[in-house]
């Protein structure tokens, strides 16, 4: 994979795990259950610690500063504009986890698609970690979803 497909794969990554953190924590705003609240914000937090795992696999100049790139925040992102869609329509705690479940699930495949196409091992196994670590949210996130819904 070239320097520049390089760059481009891990500014998307970042970007989706900025995507994924304001997801979390503007749904956890809303939820009613404190314990899939906390979850959220445990997941926000998850999910900026993976953008940072991207940004110290590319120590180029192209990138700015974390902090600045996790400010940035994407209204627009296919996160965002699904969870607007959701509070429109009157947002509910099992539905926000049903669209985490949704997301994360469909996070992990792109993930381990791109670690499949990069030739260096550091660069893909960061994005196997994060694969992995997305599939874990998703465990999470049923466990709530399970508890809410009385599927225990």
């Amino acid at each position: 994979m070239s320097d520049k497909r390089i760059w481009n794969a891990v500014i998307d990554a970042i970007k989706t795990e900025r995507d994924a953190m304001y997801f979390y924590q503007r749904a956890a705003l809303r939820m009613r259950d404190k314990q899939a609240r906390k979850t959220f914000l445990r997941l926000a937090n998850d999910e900026r610690e993976h953008a940072e795992s991207f940004l110290e696999i590319y120590q180029g100049d192209q990138i700015p500063d974390l902090a600045e790139r996790l400010q940035d925040q994407d209204h627009d992102s296919e996160w965002m504009l699904e969870l607007e869609g959701l509070l429109d329509s009157g947002f509910d705690d099992i539905q926000a986890l049903q669209l985490a479940m949704l997301k994360e699930r469909h996070l992990e495949r792109q993930l381990r698609k791109l670690a499949a196409t990069i030739d260096d091992p550091m660069i893909r196994n960061v994005y196997q970690v994060n694969a992995d670590s997305t599939r874990q949210h998703y465990g999470i996130i049923e466990t709530e979803y399970k508890r809410l819904t009385g599927q225990d």
